[in-house]
């Protein structure tokens, strides 16, 4: 039963370095899928939960607050084409206030409200 602090790594490349509790990742941790994704943040009951980020394999990146595995919160969701998202987050969806900014080089943003991913 894995409590405390400790790094496990599976068979298939994938690791945890961080706090465990009853055999679940819970506390401050990061773990890193072998595809190149990872997350440093909190953790809770073996989910991402509280302030994290994630980084992913394409070179997006989500730097914000989660719930039961979900970006749920405030937070910032940058693309790897250059445009970011900047607001409220429910269910992995932006939902909320917010401002998406586009890399277009003009400049260009949609400001407002959000309901699950659609302005």
């Amino acid at each position: 039963l894995r409590h405390g602090t400790g790094t496990y790594k599976w068979d298939d490349g994938i690791s945890y370095e961080g706090e465990w509790k009853n055999d679940k990742k819970h506390g401050k941790g990061t773990y890193k899928w072998a595809n190149g994704s990872s997350y440093e943040g909190e953790w809770k009951d073996g989910n991402k939960h509280g302030k994290g980020v994630m980084n992913y394999a394409n070179q997006d990146s989500y730097n914000g607050e989660w719930k039961h595995n979900c970006k749920d919160g405030k937070g910032i969701l940058k693309y790897h084409n250059g445009d970011e998202y900047q607001g409220e987050f429910s269910n992995n969806e932006m939902h909320g206030k917010g401002t998406y900014s586009y890399a277009t080089g003009d400049l260009s943003k949609s400001v407002g409200e959000w309901k699950e991913g659609k302005k």
